[in-house]
């Protein structure tokens, strides 16, 4: 997890990191984190892209009033191309779609939307005791998360972040994002994989 880029915005930071894995398909992988279910800012987009420079993007609210140019961020670097979700279609698009409407901006729709949730239920439900992605990815791939704060506890942490400027959480919080899609992506190559 070595940042070799770290942006302050107003109101959001954006931050770059070094991927080592070789994620060698043209796709964008995309996680989400929010202070809650609904109506609330979102927190956290983690993206990675795939392809011949494989690069990860994590942006985050520094405050509740720089949500709108974090997603006007977001939209720059989604223009155009597929993306992978874990549950995506059920939560991740669709919060990002009514916080881009609470704003007023255009509604996110990537060329191609893949639910890797979707994938995982139709081909492994009542096969493997669970259809998490971390309990996949360690059933699947090996990957064991090191100190990793389990979903529930983000906003939480979060909370701790922008209201008492606590960075230890913030940095738990962007591990566990980090975490996410960068095993949604080598989830995604090892599933593609067995499909054909």
């Amino acid at each position: 997890m070595a940042v070799f880029t770290e942006i302050r915005h107003e109101g959001f930071a954006e931050r770059g990191y070094e991927i080592s894995d070789d994620i060698w398909v043209p796709k964008t992988f995309l996680d989400i984190e929010t202070l809650s279910l609904v109506g609330s800012p979102l927190t956290v987009i983690g993206l990675l892209r795939g392809g011949p420079e494989v690069r990860a993007t994590q942006l985050y609210l520094l405050d509740e009033e720089g949500e709108k140019n974090l997603l006007e961020r977001f939209l720059e670097l989604t223009d155009g191309g597929d993306v992978v979700t874990y549950n995506g279609a059920n939560f991740d698009i669709p919060f990002i779609n009514q916080r881009l409407r609470y704003h007023g901006l255009k509604p996110f729709s990537p060329e191609l939307h893949i639910d890797l949730y979707l994938t995982a239920k139709k081909r492994f439900q009542g096969k493997v005791p669970s259809l998490k992605q971390s309990f996949l990815e360690k059933h699947f791939l090996g990957i064991e998360r090191v100190d990793d704060v389990p979903s529930r506890f983000v906003p939480q942490y979060y909370q701790n972040f922008l209201y008492d400027g606590d960075t230890e959480s913030l940095e738990k919080v962007l591990k566990h994002n980090f975490y996410d899609i960068t095993g949604l992506a080598n989830l995604y190559l090892h599933i593609e994989q067995s499909l054909f």
